[in-house]
């Protein structure tokens, strides 16, 4: 589970520009067609000093449980987009409505794209030098060199938040921020459609209002990039504030997607189209952390939700409650050993008619010969996770997936070597053995197939540990970040009912 500062901790964002003043500087802005090869040679000057670039931060790399799909391919269906205003996604929702209100016009064609450059309707985003972006090698990827850089375009008002926000992010880390998407055609979405069926349909996707902007948390080494990018947890925080505090003032409805930023700017309006949009929220005030109230609300506002890494609720109760149940921290191994030999821990070895099974990943850190070690948990989570999955089997025909049991601060050390967002040692309810991570999400890899648990099962399951929770029976959080899994606190049967 990733262990974070919340929003309200970090350094807040500066005053964002007057919409006038943002659409009269951008369409005086206009950059010339021909720097794609510039931004190119940029993209790969940055990405080949990654590493010097975040070896100013003490941490450089962010946890992704899984590498992301590249570029333009890796849009995600509207289940698996989180906002940054709530935990219940409605982001897709809100855009298309959004788009509505303020009567934003669709860009069809290439030619379409063409006049509206022509016109200052669109301005070219390609960057200068000094400015704190580059644009992504894959940027308009399915279309010839000739005509990319017209999908390299914004209205106005949205490339002078995209100049703003990335010349003090770059003032402040010293890097660039990574455009993958701007504007985008329906003729382009179709055919985008054609390789990736998730990615939002022309009639919904807002990049076609040229609103749009998706910004890079993270790509792998391939044939296009030198070195991995990834945003560092710093950096991270520090975006989501920025666009936090646009969400605040109705200039933008920001989203994570997987492994960037998709957020669509809004242009100037009236006072009853920001109401309008105000409303569409059901309430103004939206950045207030989730109550723990009762069962009766729904699950997916009441399970907590880790953002980019960024600490909820569930970490905190986590912390408080290891301390008030004086629950048990595994070091090493050997601890484990005799844990193990004494029967306070179980290994998870699920029968075959079991509706789980262990994740052949889960202790990748350690040699295979122990790797056993880690498959284990109180025996009380062992009777939990077997009820739940039979449940879970009987209703969807299919098991969990367990991706994660005990840890040792020894293990999470070595963990974080790889991925310095993992929680620290001192901190993970992990090492108690009273925590598993269940994924409803695995990526496809050499012996192991990838999944993703269908929309009724997640709804399902989020409901099934909602109840759980309200029973006070544990912390359960569901991690929309990096790992694609429900992160499930038990807590000792003696003790629960007692916060």
């Amino acid at each position: 589970m990733n262990h974070e500062q919340p929003f309200d901790a970090q350094p807040q964002p500066k005053e964002l520009p007057d919409q006038k003043q943002v659409s009269e500087r951008a369409k005086s802005k206009r950059f010339p067609g021909s720097r794609a090869a510039e931004a190119l040679l940029l993209a790969t000057s940055l990405l080949a000093s990654s590493h010097e670039a975040q070896a100013k931060n003490s941490h450089h790399r962010d946890r992704t449980h899984q590498h992301a799909p590249r570029k333009e391919k890796q849009r995600t269906s509207s289940s698996e987009r989180i906002s940054l205003n709530t935990d219940k996604d409605h982001g897709l929702e809100k855009e298309v409505k959004a788009a509505e209100i303020l009567k934003l016009r669709m860009f069809d064609s290439e030619e379409d794209l063409k006049r509206a450059i022509e016109s200052g309707e669109l301005v070219d985003i390609h960057p200068d030098p000094d400015d704190g972006y580059v644009i992504d090698a894959g940027l308009g990827e399915l279309v010839s060199k000739e005509v990319r850089p017209l999908y390299a375009s914004l209205l106005p008002f949205a490339a002078e938040h995209v100049q703003s926000i990335a010349s003090e992010f770059h003032q402040r880390f010293h890097r660039k921020l990574v455009i993958n998407s701007a504007v985008r055609t329906k003729t382009y979405v179709d055919d985008l459609r054609k390789v990736n069926p998730l990615v939002a349909p022309s009639y919904t996707s807002t990049h076609l209002r040229g609103t749009t902007v998706d910004i890079a948390i993270h790509f792998p080494k391939d044939e296009k990039h030198q070195e991995e990018y990834r945003l560092t947890k710093e950096e991270q925080q520090w975006l989501s504030a920025q666009f936090l505090k646009l969400e605040s003032g109705v200039q933008a409805q920001a989203t994570i997607e997987n492994a960037h930023y998709h957020v669509m700017f809004y242009p100037q309006m009236d006072e009853a189209q920001k109401q309008a949009i105000q409303d569409l929220d059901g309430h103004t005030e939206r950045h207030q952390p989730v109550e723990q109230t009762s069962a009766r609300g729904s699950a997916s506002e009441h399970l907590n939700v880790s953002l980019s890494g960024h600490a909820d609720q569930g970490m905190q109760q986590e912390i408080a409650a290891v301390e008030r149940y004086h629950l048990k921290k595994y070091k090493d191994e050997r601890e484990l050993r005799q844990a193990i030999k004494s029967g306070e821990l179980v290994e998870l070895k699920p029968d075959p008619d079991d509706g789980y099974e262990v994740d052949s990943r889960l202790g990748e850190f350690v040699q295979s010969k122990v790797r056993h070690l880690y498959a284990a948990v109180t025996p009380f989570v062992a009777e939990q996770i077997k009820h739940i999955a039979k449940e879970f089997y009987k209703e969807f025909h299919m098991k969990l997936v367990i991706t994660s049991a005990v840890r040792t601060k020894q293990y999470i050390d070595l963990m974080r070597e790889s991925y310095p967002n993992t929680a620290q040692g001192y901190t993970s309810s992990h090492l108690t053995g009273w925590t598993v991570d269940i994924a409803y999400k695995l990526k496809d890899l050499p012996g192991r197939p990838g999944f993703v648990m269908p929309a009724k099962a997640q709804a399902w399951m989020d409901e099934r540990l909602l109840g759980m929770e309200a029973g006070e029976m544990g912390q359960m959080t569901k991690e929309k970040m990096g790992a694609s899994v429900y992160h499930l606190m038990f807590y000792p049967p003696e003790q629960q009912g007692k916060k």
